[in-house]
């Protein structure tokens, strides 16, 4: 439920069932979805890494640890989501 709460904040609207569903590898054909799917379990699998002591203590609160969160997150993103359009310019 974290991980659909706080996609839910950045407006990626993931709805639980669908993240079970990607747990269990049954993505969506609708390519949006899927990679919403996508970004929930990328969410998830950073948030076990740090709750295992995969971030060394402390490093979250600096900027190195930051980058290292950001980076392992970006790393399995679906390319669609590492891009932002900004609408008045595109």
């Amino acid at each position: 439920m974290n991980c659909y709460y706080s996609n839910l904040i950045e407006g990626h609207d993931t709805h639980p069932v669908d993240i079970e569903r990607a747990l269990k590898n049954d993505y969506s054909q609708d390519a949006r979805k899927r990679d919403l799917q996508l970004e929930a379990l990328a969410h998830i699998k950073v948030q076990k890494w740090i709750d295992s002591g995969g971030l060394k203590t402390g490093l979250g609160l600096t900027p190195e640890g930051s980058r290292d969160i950001h980076r392992r997150f970006c790393e399995l993103l679906p390319n669609d989501l590492l891009w932002v359009e900004d609408p008045a310019t595109k």
